[in-house]
């Protein structure tokens, strides 16, 4: 099998089981999958070749590195330790024997998944832009064009994993994420640094958070989530007292990309299945979609698969992927926009007591006994249901807010 990264075009063939458009994490797993049992797929990426630059800060829950056995010659730099900073620099820590999360090269994390896909059967296109799509009662058509001029896919299923991509979702019938933050991010030079460090305030991130993540090599990754005029929070985030003392230099360049909040009410059709962001299958608490995107791949094969080997395609038998879907992720989203809702109400001050009350009354250790990198609901759960924690939450956000409507 000649190696994916060499494949640019469509060959002779253009028929197939399965068409996956998109070769990030989500694409080439699920294309994978499909291949291995035994369906002829092709995977289609836009780019002609391994991106080189994706706006991703890059980390990676070990539970994921262990379930999905994920290369590790990309990973940059092992997390045990991180820091949580209020606006007046209370500190929140936590830390772990073993590492709890990676921080990985995208490209080359992303080059080697294509790559095990390729190994599998697959037939991984680059350079070959999606532009429109045909469902028909027998097969679904795929439009779009490469080097060598236009080109047509066609196949009897096809999984779109190609993050935000507003035409080819009105093709498909599929609304768009009714809420989007904006995020936005460099690579520095910095001081030493051996943990996460993660900051609130309305002056960095109104309503999110700021982030300084180390990739190894005196270098880190910085970055914020804002609902609008991130660029400009992130430029003051840079001239902020913490960042002073951390970074050596300004960032050269700045990457900012929109990130879609919440799941899609309709991720299938007939002949068609949306995976990964372009699912809204995103953490709405930190903005990451690796991880959800790996484990909704894994249920986009099962059901594709079983409707495939059914041996026809009626109209509902992809449905069950949506409603998997759903049920695997409706919880953990449904948190996060809780959350929040809840820190667009907090001032800065409000944040920084809070702080205090956590790091001074025994709630740290209690919270740091459900810290989960990828599942949150149930920490949030207990941030927002806490005794001691839901009379004061009504008090800052000045709203008759009951504990019962704080966590539904």
């Amino acid at each position: 099998m000649a190696n994916a990264r060499e494949k640019t075009v469509i060959g002779e063939q253009n028929s197939y089981d399965v068409a996956v458009v998109g070769a990030g994490p989500s694409g080439s797993q699920c294309a994978r999958l499909l291949a291995e049992r035994g369906h002829s797929v092709v995977l289609i990426e836009k780019h002609p070749r391994t991106r080189t630059h994706i706006i991703c800060t890059g980390i990676v829950g070990a539970e994921g590195f262990s379930r999905f056995a994920l290369p590790r010659d990309s990973v940059l730099f092992e997390l045990t330790k991180a820091r949580l900073v209020s606006p007046g620099g209370n500190t929140l820590d936590y830390a772990t024997s073993k590492p709890f999360a990676l921080v990985v090269d995208r490209s080359k994390f992303d080059g080697h998944l294509q790559t095990r896909a390729a190994q599998k059967g697959v037939q991984v296109c680059y350079g070959f832009q999606a532009e429109d799509v045909e469902e028909r009662q027998d097969e679904i058509r795929i439009q779009g064009r490469n080097g060598n001029g236009r080109k047509q896919v066609r196949a009897r299923v096809a999984v779109f994993a190609n993050g935000f991509s507003p035409r080819l979702a009105r093709r498909l019938g599929l609304a768009l994420p009714d809420d989007a933050v904006q995020g936005v991010q460099a690579e520095a030079r910095v001081r030493k640094l051996d943990r996460a460090e993660v900051y609130f305030g309305r002056r960095i991130a109104p309503g999110f958070f700021a982030w300084v993540v180390p990739i190894g090599g005196g270098r880190a990754r910085v970055g914020l989530l804002a609902r609008k005029n991130s660029s400009k929070h992130f430029r003051e985030f840079l001239r902020s007292a913490p960042l002073r003392e951390i970074l050596l230099e300004e960032p050269a360049a700045v990457s900012c990309r929109p990130i879609g909040q919440g799941l899609l009410p309709k991720t299938a059709g007939a002949r068609f299945l949306v995976l990964g962001e372009a699912a809204g299958q995103v953490k709405t608490s930190t903005g990451g979609g690796i991880y959800y995107g790996l484990r909704c791949a894994e249920l986009a094969a099962q059901v594709v698969d079983d409707v495939l080997r059914a041996g026809g395609i009626s109209n509902g038998g992809l449905q069950r992927y949506h409603n998997l879907c759903v049920q695997l992720l409706k919880g953990e989203l449904e948190a996060g926009l809780r959350l929040q809702r809840l820190g667009g109400l907090l001032k800065d001050t409000d944040i920084d007591f809070l702080f205090h009350l956590i790091g001074s009354n025994g709630l740290l250790g209690q919270l740091r006994r459900r810290v989960n990198f990828d599942w949150h609901e149930t920490l949030i759960d207990f941030l927002l249901r806490h005794p001691s924690l839901t009379g004061v939450l009504r008090t800052l956000t000045n709203q008759r807010f009951p504990a019962a409507q704080i966590s539904s």
